[in-house]
């Protein structure tokens, strides 16, 4: 009887599933040329600075300052020498 139920659980489950993937709609492409306005904080300010760029240009900051924050993560630190 256990087993019946847990099958009919199982069953219940996977149809609803099935069901909610077909109903999936595909994303629109969003336009690289489109202006979006992002809030910057400033360092030493409570308030914050609305910068606008496009899409494509806020792509290239951010891998920018992606790729200068794992520079400054690779880049070796001062060594520490001791006394002797």
């Amino acid at each position: 009887m256990k087993y019946l139920i847990a099958a009919a659980l199982i069953a219940g489950v996977v149809s609803t599933v099935a069901g909610a993937q077909s109903t999936r709609k595909p994303r629109p492409a969003l336009d690289p040329a489109q202006r979006v306005c992002r809030s910057i904080e400033s360092t030493g300010s409570r308030f914050t600075k609305s910068v606008c760029h496009t899409r494509a240009e806020w792509v290239q900051i951010d891998r920018a300052d992606g790729d200068s924050a794992s520079e400054e993560m690779r880049r070796p630190r001062g060594t520490m020498t001791l006394p002797q």
